[in-house]
């Protein structure tokens, strides 16, 4: 008798034993994710505010959206509403206005690569950090792009500039299919 209240008490400490060690786990897991949105939270901060500007005068281009391709982070920065996260996702043909500006933003290894469209070439790299990560489509991704860039347009854009430095944040749209 004495064996089998000794071994159920043996048996209800193991049980403890391991409840304990998966709450102390997910605890530690919680506490790496509070201090990784604090981090992110103190870079956003210490960004300076999105300064965007076309031929000098200060732009405010709303449709901003974010996707993850390949493990790469893509933001485009648009002067109308005209595309949408589905037409990004699905490749979708777009039927945009004349008037169209975009900025695309590809964040690879630490490294910003921005252009002013359509024209792809003659774009400048810069250090960009994601600072706010698009966990799930319908979230905010914030991106730091922390030195001026100057981009000359090319064809339809011949003879204009853009300039654009700050804080980016984007409508997350989640991952290229």
């Amino acid at each position: 008798m004495e064996a089998r209240i000794r071994a159920r008490w043996l048996a209800v400490g193991l049980v403890l034993a391991a409840v304990l060690w998966v709450a102390c786990g997910k605890g530690e897991a919680r506490a790496v994710e509070t201090r990784a949105v604090e981090t992110q939270a103190v870079e956003a901060a210490s960004c300076p505010p999105l300064e965007l500007k076309l031929d000098g005068a200060a732009q405010t281009w709303t449709n901003v959206l974010a996707y993850r391709m390949r493990g790469n982070t893509i933001v485009r920065i648009y002067n109308h509403d005209g595309v949408t996260c589905e037409h990004l996702l699905e490749d979708k043909p777009v039927s945009v206005p004349r008037d169209e500006q975009l900025i695309n933003i590809t964040v690879m290894s630490g490294t910003a690569y921005v252009t002013y469209a359509p024209d792809p070439s003659g774009g400048q790299a810069s250090k960009g950090k994601v600072v706010t990560k698009g966990e799930k489509a319908g979230g905010k991704l914030g991106l730091c792009l922390p030195d001026l860039l100057t981009l000359t347009g090319k064809g339809v854009h011949e003879g204009h500039t853009v300039t654009v430095q700050g804080l980016v944040e984007a409508k997350f749209c989640g991952d290229h299919k």
